[in-house]
C-alpha cells in the first residue's frame, strides 16, 4: 500500500480516502454517501471505529448491503455488520446462513427462504420496512430450527415467520406490529409436527383473516394447496405437536381468532397471558378445531369478542372447561365456547 508520510501521523492511501470521503458525507449530513465511503474502506481492508462514526455524523449507523443471492449446497455465508437486504436470499439444502446477533433490515421485496439450509439467528433482529416482502423469513423442508432471543418488527404490514415441512423451536423471541391479509399476522406454521415456543412475546399484531398472532395446521387445507409457497413440497397430513409455555399476546387483533387460530393439533398451554385481544367473529383470544388441549395457570384479561361469541372458542374438541383453560378478568361477553 502507498503510505502518506507524516513526521507525526502515518496513514496509508486507503484510510486517508476514507477520512477524505467521510468527511464530505459529514458536510453534506448523508448517510447514504457515508454508506458507501464505508462499504468502500472495508473492501479495502480498512479498520475502522464503527461504534464512533455516528458521534462525527448524528444518526449514521452503518449496514451493508446484501443483494438477491442463492447460497448452495456446501456454502456458509456469516454477516458481521448490520444488514440491508434487498430481494431474495434463498438458502438451500447443504448451505448455512449465520444471522446470530445481527440487525437485518428487510427493504425491496426482501425475504430469506431457508428451503432445506441450516440458519443460525439467536440474538438476530428482523426489521421490516414499507416495502419488504410478504415474509420477512420462511422456513421450508428443514430439520429443527432453534432460535432464541431474536426480535421481529413488521412495520404493522409484514409477517415474520412462516413454516412448512419444518420442526422449530421458539424462546424469548418477540413480535411487533407483524401483518398479514389473509392469515395469521405474525406466524404462519402448517404441514408440520413440532412447534415449541417458550417465553415468547406477541405485541400488536393483526390479520385482516384468521390468527391475528399466529395461525397454525397440522394439515393442508385447500387455501394452502393453491399457494406458491408450497409449490415445491411434498404435503403432509400431520397433527402438530405444539407447546406454548410463558408466551404474552398483548393487542392482538383479527376478524377471526384475535390471537391463535389452531386446528388438528395436540395442545400444551401454560401459563401464558392474553391481554386486550379482541375479533370481529370467533375467539378473541383462541380458536381452535380437532384438537387436544391441555391447559394451566393461562390468565385472559381485557379480551373482548363479537356477541355470541366467547374468549375462547373450541371445536370438536371434548372435555375442555372454562376452569381448565385459566382464569378470565374484565373479558366480554363469554369466556369459553364449545361447539
Amino acid at each position: 500500500m502507498k503510505q502518506i508520510h507524516n513526521p507525526y501521523i502515518k496513514w496509508n492511501y486507503e484510510e486517508v480516502q476514507f477520512i477524505r470521503g467521510f468527511r464530505l458525507a459529514m458536510l453534506k449530513k448523508d448517510t447514504e454517501v457515508a454508506t458507501k465511503v464505508v462499504q468502500a474502506a472495508f473492501e479495502q481492508s480498512v479498520a475502522l471505529p464503527l461504534q464512533d462514526l455516528a458521534f462525527f455524523l448524528p444518526g449514521f449507523e452503518y449496514q451493508e448491503r446484501l443483494m438477491q443471492m442463492t447460497l448452495l449446497a456446501g456454502h456458509k455465508k456469516k454477516l458481521s455488520h448490520a444488514t440491508y437486504l434487498n430481494g431474495e436470499i434463498i438458502v438451500s439444502k447443504g448451505a448455512e446462513l449465520d444471522l446470530n446477533g445481527m440487525k437485518v433490515t428487510f427493504g425491496n421485496e426482501a425475504t430469506i427462504i431457508v428451503d432445506g439450509g441450516v440458519l443460525k439467528a439467536d440474538g438476530a433482529q428482523f426489521i421490516a420496512s414499507l416495502d419488504a416482502n410478504k415474509t420477512m423469513l420462511s422456513l421450508r423442508n428443514v430439520g429443527l430450527t432453534k432460535i432464541q432471543d431474536a426480535h421481529f418488527f413488521g412495520a404493522s404490514n409484514v409477517r415474520a415467520i412462516e413454516m412448512n415441512n419444518a420442526k422449530v423451536e421458539l424462546d424469548t423471541c418477540s413480535f411487533e406490529k407483524c401483518y398479514d391479509e389473509e392469515r395469521g399476522g405474525a406466524v404462519y406454521f402448517t404441514n408440520s409436527d413440532h412447534f415449541v415456543l417458550r417465553n415468547c412475546v406477541f405485541e400488536h399484531n393483526s390479520t385482516l383473516g384468521k390468527g391475528g398472532s399466529m395461525y397454525i395446521a397440522g394439515t393442508e387445507a385447500r387455501h394452502m394447496k393453491k399457494m406458491d409457497f408450497f409449490s415445491r413440497i411434498t404435503g403432509k397430513v400431520q397433527k402438530v405437536k405444539l407447546v406454548l409455555e410463558g408466551c404474552h399476546f398483548k393487542g392482538s387483533r383479527a376478524d377471526m381468532s384475535g390471537a391463535l387460530h389452531i386446528y388438528d393439533a395436540d395442545i400444551t398451554i401454560n401459563n401464558a397471558v392474553f391481554d386486550s385481544c379482541s375479533s370481529r367473529a370467533g375467539g378473541a383470544a383462541i380458536d381452535t378445531l380437532n384438537c387436544t388441549i391441555s391447559a394451566s395457570g393461562n390468565t385472559f384479561t381485557k379480551c373482548i369478542a363479537a356477541m355470541n361469541e366467547a374468549i375462547v372458542v373450541v371445536g370438536s374438541t371434548m372435555g375442555t372447561t372454562e376452569s381448565m383453560i385459566g382464569k378470565f378478568e374484565l373479558c366480554e361477553p363469554k369466556n369459553l365456547i364449545t361447539k
